[in-house]
């Protein structure tokens, strides 16, 4: 998806509803080389990352 300005203020309405889920997943640090390279070859499935210090 491509963003653009009414895509964003549909995302906009949509986030005090609820009707916006993320799928996060908390990683260690010492596996970030490894989350990193999955996310550059685009195989992270959709899942957000954070990595945990």
């Amino acid at each position: 998806m491509e963003a653009d300005g009414h895509t964003l203020g549909d995302l906009a309405a949509l986030a005090p509803t609820g009707e916006i889920r993320i799928d996060v997943q908390t990683t260690p640090i010492r596996d970030g080389i490894a989350v990193a390279d999955l996310v550059a070859a685009g195989r992270s499935g959709g899942i957000k990352h954070v990595l945990e210090f």
